[in-house]
């Protein structure tokens, strides 16, 4: 899981997928190796409660304040799995969209940006 990450940054170091560059109300944006220290930091203060050790923040969906979340602690059970954190509402309640890194930005780049997870309701 962690190896997909590396990889990633090893040949991009962001990226912006789907970004509605006109009024920036859309698309995903996974920060910098740098930037997600410091994003990190900002999104888990007060939210402690949310996250678990082994979250990494990897970036943030454009338009709302959701953000796309990694788990990178090899002891969990869903180590490597991919969430997406809501800005407002409890953990429990945050969407589980892939087992693997790799494996998410395919089923989102197959669907063009839009967010799939949403239409399961």
């Amino acid at each position: 899981m962690l190896v997909e990450l590396r990889v990633l940054w090893e040949n991009v170091s962001s990226l912006r997928l789907f970004e509605d560059v006109r009024y920036g109300q859309w698309g995903l944006i996974l920060w910098s190796p740098e930037q997600v220290v410091d994003a990190h930091r900002k999104h888990v203060k007060g939210r402690e409660q949310d996250f678990r050790p082994g979250d990494v923040i990897l970036g943030e969906f454009l338009g709302d304040s959701d953000l796309l979340v990694l788990r990178c602690d090899p002891e969990a059970e869903d180590y490597g799995s991919v969430l997406i954190a809501l800005p407002i509402d409890p953990r429990a309640e945050w969407y589980r969209v892939g087992t693997s890194l790799l494996g998410f930005l395919m089923k989102f780049v197959e669907a063009q940006g839009e967010k799939f997870w949403e239409k399961r309701q």
